[in-house]
């Protein structure tokens, strides 16, 4: 089973990138799944707020105060736990486990020493954000300046570039 876990701040194409991996692998036969830290957060959202899921209208604010009272009331790495919870069920079913939202340190180093084959990516990108001053200092975006224990980091601006290193560095993770 391959991990990967994708980091960069709001607006930098983790989804996207996410969604290159699983495709690839995809045309090799092999099963991945795309998940996410926030999944919960945004669950509950979608019940507070009867938000639609959609990205047009996300909460952003509110998923990252929301983010930060469970951490605060449950643990710094509450999600952390959540996630190695749902990676053991995943495993069992997949080559593949891509989760696309790593924030914070302790999120993007998961199960990287139990792991050898997990891959930390991080993604910038100089296309401008629309976030606000405040979501923009928020620790979720902010957690992850001066970081520099990650395997890739690319630059998703232009993404058919993306794509192709992606792939270059997907077909030399088959060897090792």
């Amino acid at each position: 089973m391959r991990l990967f876990i994708i980091s960069g701040k709001s607006g930098t194409g983790k989804n996207e990138l996410a969604k290159m991996i699983a495709k690839y692998y995809d045309t090799k036969g092999e099963k991945s799944i795309i998940t996410e830290y926030s999944k919960y957060v945004k669950v509950m959202a979608r019940e507070a707020l009867n938000w639609d899921g959609s990205r047009a209208t996300k909460p952003r604010k509110f998923l990252q105060d929301m983010g930060q009272v469970f951490r605060e009331t449950l643990g710094y790495d509450v999600f952390i736990k959540r996630m190695q919870e749902d990676i053991m069920v995943y495993e069992k079913y997949y080559n593949n486990i891509i989760i696309s939202d790593a924030r914070l340190k302790g999120e993007l180093t998961l199960k990287k020493v139990k792991n050898p084959n997990c891959y930390t990516i991080h993604l910038t990108s100089n296309i401008e954000n629309k976030s606000t001053l405040d979501e923009t200092n928020h620790i979720t975006e902010t957690g992850l300046d001066n970081f520099n224990l990650i395997d890739y980091q690319l630059d998703s601006s232009d993404l058919n570039k993306l794509k192709r290193e992606i792939e270059n560095i997907l077909e030399v993770i088959k060897w090792i």
